[in-house]
């Protein structure tokens, strides 16, 4: 009955909006962000970084960005090498990628590898800490990563090159040419980069120095995307993303040789068709998204292709009835397909669902309020209800409040259910529930600006899926329940003159990720593997007229590489140091730039057996025009 409720509901709810008198009016032209509504960060902390944060590493991936500034902890496997995100004590596969409202996970290993998205190719990243299942659908457990592009609207032609070299033959190039007028727009990006990350390095502090072998990695990445501006109200997007990498997998700190190496190639295109009235804006939305992995290794002797095809397709609308009052609802559906050694013959997945959302903002405008719930089918099977509620008030002029409590789930990947030996139809998702209250205080006065947030949170997980031994091969099945805690801290400070701009940020997390069920009890109560307990960071950026300078200092904890703790990886601290020189011609801009990055030669690991380089630079250059 509650399942039918819901979607009675939803469908009434359409007709209503479908049904609204359509009035003459003018309208000024409208662009809708695919993923803006469902970003909204009512009891929810949301961490931006625009354009002017991307700027500092352009020949970044969203891997590097992440590592400086943020309370995402990336494990990287080195220069190059894979990368993934953990987020408030979730694994990899329980952090969503969202591209312009798309969902991009690779669907046979639930994650992706951010080594392999370049910072060039995209405009907007945000970072929205804790779960969103009722909005986002599977894996938005411990947070989501939202990338977003914009193109210009701005008329004419507009250009951008950017070009650097770095330490370990590092050689990268990016190219933009945009164009817009009142009807149409378009733009290009091209990125090409390779390196041989040959760092130095000792085994033992009294060995003699070696060079990292087999780690050449090289990339090039393509994205095209239209506007066409039907009527002033509608418009009709589409784009499209290649991607074709090669990364050379070196040897860990017990082989004394490697050539091993892998090819990622990817195809993700999207057609985004909007309607703007009066009262309502409709969204329909389509893509296809393929990934194909080809991992060989001549010394073992293997040679594995893997391949996935995933189709999205999306209708929403959102509905303002009244003015503090916002509906939103929608119906999604994905069908994956994947075909590798393990299952040669392919395997499929189907997800539909509805979600709905309800926003409510007081008269006064002190108290919002949202309320969202989604109901899925997997395959024919019906997943629990998940719903959602975050509310948030100004207490007083300069102090909000923020809380949220929601109900998260993850369902179990192609490589999970279907991989022989060893998959496991059987399995259940991850669910659980997460709570979470944030104090926000803002102040300005003359030239100086001041931000303080501290939040603290907690979230609890069952049927975590694990791969365990077995009499024969390893299978996966749900044996953990997981317990995530703690606190984060964040402050912002800004001074401004006419000529002046200082900005000094820094953040303290503190998470316990902890196992409440396992197979093994002596790991109960135990912090999870490759888990920080302890991260924190500094920054701070002058600007003077067109001189840019910028240092940032991160502490990561140590992490334990064993379940029963009995082992770990010590902490270590990392600086980066920016600086740029921005210059304005007449119809052109150039600015050059360097970078330093480990500038305190830090010997550190992220992961057991890898390696990570020391002290390397970069320098480039930019020019824009139009």
């Amino acid at each position: 009955m509650a399942r039918l409720c819901i979607f009675v509901w939803c469908w009434l709810a359409y007709a209503g909006a479908i049904a609204q008198v359509d009035t003459t009016l003018a309208l000024e032209m409208v662009t809708v962000s695919a993923s803006r509504y469902r970003s909204v960060s009512i009891g929810q902390q949301v961490q931006p970084l625009d354009s002017v944060r991307l700027q500092t590493l352009p020949g970044g991936s969203l891997a590097d960005i992440l590592q400086q500034g943020s309370g995402v902890f990336i494990r990287s496997y080195g220069l190059g090498g894979l990368a993934t995100s953990s987020i408030r004590g979730g694994s990899a596969q329980q952090t969503a990628v969202i591209w312009n409202g798309f969902p991009i996970q690779n669907p046979m290993l639930g994650q992706l590898d951010l080594s392999l998205l370049p910072v060039a190719l995209l405009d907007e990243v945000q970072i929205a800490y804790g779960g969103n299942s009722a909005l986002w659908g599977s894996g938005a457990v411990g947070g989501a990563l939202q990338l977003n592009n914009h193109l210009p609207q701005r008329e004419g032609w507009q250009w951008q090159y950017n070009n650097l070299v770095g330490s370990f033959a590092q050689w990268h190039q990016a190219a933009k040419i945009a164009f817009a007028n009142e009807k149409f727009a378009t733009a290009t990006r091209f990125v090409q980069q390779s390196a041989t990350n040959d760092f130095p390095y000792r085994t033992a502090p009294d060995a003699p120095m070696q060079l990292q072998q087999n780690a050449a990695f090289r990339q090039k990445a393509l994205l095209q995307e239209n506007r066409w501006q039907i009527r002033p109200n509608q418009s009709l997007q589409w784009r499209t993303w290649l991607s074709d990498a090669r990364q050379h997998i070196p040897p860990t700190t017990v082989q004394t040789r490697s050539v091993a190496e892998q090819d990622n190639r990817a195809l993700r295109t999207a057609l985004d068709w909007q309607l703007a009235r009066q009262h309502w804006i409709f969204q329909a939305r389509t893509g296809l998204f393929h990934d194909f992995f080809h991992f060989r290794d001549a010394l073992s002797g293997v040679d594995a292709p893997s391949r996935s095809w995933m189709s999205i397709s999306e209708a929403e609308t959102q509905w303002q009835p009244w003015p503090r009052h916002h509906l939103h609802f929608g119906m999604h559906h994905t069908y994956a397909n994947g075909s590798a050694d393990g299952y040669p013959e392919g395997q499929q997945q189907q997800q539909s669902a509805l979600f709905a959302a309800y926003n409510w903002q007081s008269v006064t405008g002190r108290w919002r309020a949202r309320t969202s719930l989604r109901q899925g089918l997997t395959d024919g099977a019906w997943l629990p209800i998940v719903p959602a509620f975050a509310i948030e008030n100004s207490i007083f002029k300069h102090l909000i409040i923020k809380a949220n409590i929601q109900k998260n789930f993850r369902l179990p990947t192609l490589n999970d259910l279907y991989w022989q030996p060893g998959g496991n139809p059987a399995l259940r998702p991850e669910q659980g529930w997460s709570q979470e209250l944030t104090l926000h205080t803002h102040h300005s006065a003359a030239q100086w600006s001041g931000v303080f947030s501290i939040t603290g949170f907690h979230r609890q997980m069952d049927d975590w899926i694990l791969w365990t031994p077995g009499a024969r091969f390893w299978s996966p099945q749900n044996v953990l329940s997981v317990r995530s805690q703690g606190i984060e801290q964040r402050l912002e400070l800004n001074w401004q003159s006419d000529h002046w701009h200082i900005r000094a940020a820094g953040g303290y997390d503190q998470i316990y990720a902890t196992q409440k069920r396992a197979t093994n009890p002596a790991n109960i109560g135990k912090q999870l593997i490759y888990m920080p307990e302890q991260q924190a960071f500094a920054r701070l950026a002058i600007h003077w007229q067109g001189l840019q300078f910028s240092y940032q200092h991160q502490y990561t904890g140590s992490v334990f590489i064993r379940s029963d703790n009995t082992a770990a990886l010590p902490a270590y601290r990392l600086g980066w140091l920016h600086a740029r020189y921005d210059r304005a011609f007449s119809n052109w801009r150039g600015a050059v730039f360097i970078n330093i990055q480990n500038l305190w030669d830090e010997e550190y690991r992220v992961i057991e057996r890898r390696r990570m380089p020391g002290r390397s630079w970069q320098l480039g250059m930019v020019l824009e025009g139009g």
